[in-house]
């Protein structure tokens, strides 16, 4: 019998500390982290960054054709001369912009109370005609020797992410 009420006693302690799981509880701003750039021939790459929410509110319905760009690619490259990375630039005429990829994450958004999200973001970087990691650069543009991606993304609350640099990625020559 005693075997039993001790049995019993260690099930019941087990069984608590099962019910008693530790929720993540992640900040209400997304987080991001960089996880790896994937290139598969000359017109396909990936970028993948881990991602993190509190309140779940990423990304927009299919149907909203208002919604705005929330996941964003700024496109670097490591200036020899200074040995520091800079934002690429192409100009048109007497303009100068930023190159940048504009993305939309579709809405992921669990249902039920628990809305924290954790997951990977992939992003497909293609252009006909030119290596993916030349896209959406003109192809009248010099391409650099090593080339960087700065990511950032917002939720529809408008928090905006961790800004993070990724590691460099050498372009093979032409």
């Amino acid at each position: 019998m005693k075997f039993f009420s001790t049995l019993g006693l260690a099930l019941l302690i087990l069984l608590g500390f099962s019910a008693c799981q530790k929720k993540e509880n992640y900040p209400i701003t997304p987080n991001i982290t960089y996880k790896d750039f994937i290139v598969f021939n000359a017109d396909s790459a990936y970028l993948q960054v881990n991602f993190t929410d509190g309140d779940g509110d990423i990304g927009y319905p299919a149907n909203d054709a208002s919604a705005p760009y929330n996941f964003w690619v700024e496109y670097m490259y490591l200036d020899s001369a200074t040995n520091s990375i800079l934002p690429m630039t192409v100009t048109v005429g007497t303009q100068t912009d930023t190159v940048f990829g504009k993305y939309h994450i579709p809405n992921i958004t669990p249902t039920g109370k628990d809305k924290e999200l954790n997951g990977e973001i992939q992003v497909q970087l293609e252009a006909a005609g030119q290596p993916a990691w030349y896209s959406p650069l003109p192809i009248y543009v010099k391409v650099p020797n090593v080339i960087y991606f700065k990511v950032w993304m917002f939720d529809r609350a408008g928090h905006k992410s961790n800004v993070i640099t990724t590691k460099g990625y050498t372009v093979p020559p032409l």
